[in-house]
């Protein structure tokens, strides 16, 4: 999606893609920084499944 923006499409006019494969990745620093609140579920996932940058 971003390189479709980036060649001119507006993003109000796409679609949302719902993606059901991958693994889960989280930056814990970013998230701090930003104020977000990381659901436990998510992080535990994260990291049993995925990668945490701490």
């Amino acid at each position: 999606m971003a390189a479709r923006i980036l060649k001119g499409e507006r993003p109000g006019q796409m679609a949302v893609n719902n993606y059901h494969q991958g693994e889960p990745v989280l930056n814990l620093k970013q998230a701090c920084k930003l104020g977000i609140k990381v659901p436990a579920d998510f992080q535990r996932e994260a990291e049993q499944h995925g990668t945490v940058f701490k």
